[in-house]
């Protein structure tokens, strides 16, 4: 009868309209499945990069592949005592090289360059030079950044050599103004302050 037939034209259509919301919620569940799958691996991606970046920070990938080499002292960042209120400033001074390894004599660090290019590996490498003068260059009204880091204990002499060419002609000062215009006067010392700024010609 067309009662009939308009109640099974009607089911054929809620039926039809039933499959195709399962069919769009099965596109929509696998989108979303994708889109949880794409995020994943960016968070994994950036963990990766994190760790790379921490171990360049920590000096600990050219550790590890130099820890059993004759003269090699460690990462200077694990090798360093800071005065309160100047670990920003030292940051900002010393730079990259915070995360260099601290090798003893200028024959080590060769060895250690090249222990760390056989491995496919990159790094840092401070060798501690004798004949750095210490304390020969002056800033008046600035702090010198050499007599706010200290080494520890381990290779304490070497490690020292290596501050004390890494910050001879190194500066700190509270304010930017003033390191403005230490910098303007001064062109051929690093001037930094106690918020991290850094004003240098190189």
């Amino acid at each position: 009868t067309e009662v009939a037939r308009d109640s099974l034209d009607l089911a054929a259509k809620d039926a039809a309209a039933s499959c195709e919301v399962r069919r769009i919620a099965a596109i929509t569940g696998e989108e979303e499945w994708r889109d949880r799958q794409d995020a994943a691996a960016r968070s994994q991606a950036r963990a990766e990069a994190l760790d790379r970046a921490l171990a360049e920070l920590t000096g600990s990938g050219g550790n590890e592949v130099l820890s059993d080499l004759d003269g090699v002292l460690g990462a200077l960042v694990d090798l360093v005592d800071v005065d309160a209120g100047y670990e920003r400033a030292v940051e900002a001074a010393i730079g990259a090289s915070l995360a260099a390894v601290v090798v003893d004599t200028g024959p080590t660090a060769r060895r250690a360059i090249e222990r760390l290019h056989e491995q496919g590996a990159a790094g840092l490498v401070l060798p501690a030079l004798h004949g750095v003068a210490r304390g020969g260059v002056v800033a008046r009204g600035a702090t010198p950044m050499r007599s706010v880091v200290r080494p520890r204990d381990l290779g304490a002499d070497d490690v020292a050599r290596a501050l004390d060419g890494l910050l001879a002609s190194a500066f700190c000062v509270e304010g930017l103004d003033a390191a403005v215009d230490i910098a303007i006067a001064r062109p051929d010392l690093v001037i930094v302050t106690t918020a991290g700024d850094r004003l240098a010609s190189s």
